[in-house]
Parts: structure tokens; C-alpha cells; sequence
């Protein structure tokens, strides 16, 4: 209405960011480097988050043809997903014991 952008500064001052970011991105990708993982995600023990991080290392290999399609990040995301929800317990995320029957070892 009055003619004025309040947003334009915020744009102008973050569209230095992203085109640092992108040249950042650009040189990563020529060198066929993966991005980092945020801190944690290698040491981690949540088995939700290693599910979600061995996927995503699969998608950072540099060569397209040995990424996993989206089917099969779905099925290995699901499988992870049946796995949590047959051997943990989701509220308080410890790993339930399996009893074996009497009289069978």
C-alpha cells in the first residue's frame, strides 16, 4: 500500500549468505566431498537416527549410479521403522528382551 518493501534489507543482507553457501555447495560437490553430519550423528545410539544417517550417507556417493532410488530409501526407511517398532520400546527407547520359551535354548 505504501509503496514500501520492509523485506528488501532482510533479502539483501541474507542473498550475500546464500551465495556464499552455494559457492561453498559448488566447490563441496567438485571435489565429490559429502557434507558433515551435524555433531553427534556419527557417535550416535538413537536407532532412528542411524537409520536416517546410513540412508543419507547412501545419497552423498559421489557416483549417481550407487545412490539409492527413492523406493529404495523408502523400503529401507520402513524396514527401520518395523525393526524399531518390534525389538524397542517407544517411550522410554530401551531395547526389549526377548524371552525364549521354556524348556528351549
Amino acid at each position: 500500500m505504501t509503496g514500501h518493501d520492509p523485506w528488501v534489507e532482510y533479502r539483501n543482507k541474507h542473498k550475500q549468505i546464500d551465495d556464499d553457501s552455494k559457492r561453498q555447495i559448488e566447490k563441496v560437490k567438485l571435489k565429490g566431498i559429502a557434507p558433515m553430519l551435524p555433531d553427534g550423528a556419527e557417535q550416535t545410539k538413537n536407532v532412528a537416527l542411524i537409520g536416517i544417517r546410513n540412508v543419507m550417507k547412501k545419497c552423498f556417493r559421489a557416483n549417481p549410479e550407487e545412490r539409492p532410488t527413492a523406493g529404495e530409501i523408502v523400503k529401507e526407511l520402513q524396514d527401520r521403522v518395523e525393526y524399531i517398532e518390534e525389538n524397542w520400546d517407544i517411550i522410554t527407547g530401551i531395547k526389549r528382551t526377548k524371552i525364549a520359551p521354556v524348556g528351549k535354548t
